[in-house]
């Protein structure tokens, strides 16, 4: 699943190549899933995971910063976070007031929104996993910072959990309604800790140190998950629990009575299951130098989707042509070619003139 020492940390930038990787079949997953229904069986399975997987990876090194105190803390992610949330506003604000003719009093309304952050009512949507997920790194510093002991830690994180889906108004993953995406923040963070937590486990992973009986439970494990995430991509997230629901009463009135809690535990454990996939499928293409460097600009890859977009429509459009999504196949190749694209601007012309967009 992970390199060996000498392979597990990239000499030319000191990052860990499968981490990259990873990263950038998450950010793939999030282009393709924005080209919407066209894109088949594919929009649908990549909904499952790919917003899961980012908090996932960025709870990896979640703790690094432990010597700060929170006021420092706070002010790092700001910088690193929110000045590029800004950034990226302002530029999709402008490129919409072109595109669209906007007046004034069409410019407000969405200023308004991308003040308050909340997913679902920004206009360029992709931006609201930013202020998300600072609000979920100052969530568990502080929760870390305050209680020592992991497994009061764990209950917590759990609990914020439980409470997205019991006991507040709106469920923030149908309708999310807090400043800044406080309650989706709280659901998401499940995602976050778990990637925390299992990070020094997975990086210190290493099959051909198994035994034999272990490198048969591990295969045996992953031809399960495999199978299971092939199942949801053809039949969707709901085929094993219907499956069970009609075979066996017991569970069909389990699953009936404790819908709210069984249904996001599944909603979980189906992400996290295609997530390891993911993380294989990561460690496979490790050395692949593009993708690793698409993967570490993940970050202003999310904050210029919508513009790239724009840009290469129009630019099309300019020529003479014009895009035509019919398919899931044209899908992945308009999403490869705006990543392509994208990454491209970030490299040659980000990183030199606009280096704030980075967060650094």
């Amino acid at each position: 699943m992970v390199t060996n020492v000498e392979d597990k940390v990239d000499s030319f930038n000191n990052r860990y190549k499968w981490i990259d990787v990873l990263k950038f079949l998450g950010i793939f997953a999030i282009y393709l899933g924005h080209c919407g229904e066209v894109s088949g069986k594919l929009y649908k399975f990549v909904f499952l995971y790919h917003v899961p997987l980012f908090f996932f990876v960025s709870g990896f090194f979640a703790l690094n910063n432990m010597n700060m105190n929170i006021r420092e803390y706070i002010l790092k992610k700001f910088r690193q976070l929110i000045i590029p949330y800004m950034c990226f506003a302002l530029i999709n604000i402008v490129s919409f007031a072109i595109l669209e003719n906007y007046d004034i009093s069409d410019i407000l309304p969405i200023i308004k929104s991308y003040a308050l952050g909340i997913r679902n009512t920004l206009r360029m949507g992709s931006l609201w996993f930013i202020p998300c997920i600072f609000i979920v790194n100052i969530i568990y510093f502080i929760i870390n910072k305050i209680f020592k002991n992991k497994y009061i830690i764990c209950i917590i994180i759990l609990m914020l959990f439980i409470a997205t889906q019991t006991l507040l108004s709106n469920n923030p993953l149908e309708e999310p309604s807090w400043f800044m995406n406080i309650d989706s923040a709280m659901y998401y963070i499940l995602y976050y800790a778990l990637g925390n937590i299992l990070f020094e486990k997975i990086k210190s992973f290493r099959f051909k140190e198994l035994t034999l009986r272990r490198k048969g439970v591990f295969v045996v494990i992953t031809i399960v998950m495999f199978i299971f995430t092939a199942v949801t991509y053809f039949m969707g997230i709901s085929a094993i629990t219907d499956f069970l629901c009609n075979k066996y009463n017991f569970f069909n009135y389990l699953y009936s009575k404790n819908i709210k809690v069984i249904h996001p535990i599944y909603l979980v454990m189906s992400a996290l299951i295609i997530i390891y996939i993911n993380i294989l499928v990561a460690y496979g293409l490790r050395n692949i130098r593009l993708f690793q460097t698409i993967g570490s600009n993940t970050l202003v890859l999310c904050g210029i989707e919508n513009v790239i977009k724009i840009y290469i429509n129009t630019t099309i459009i300019v020529l003479g042509s014009y895009i035509n999504q019919i398919n899931p196949l044209t899908c992945v190749i308009y999403t490869g070619i705006s990543i392509w694209v994208a990454n491209y601007i970030v490299e040659n012309i980000i990183k030199r003139y606009f280096v704030v967009l980075t967060g650094k």
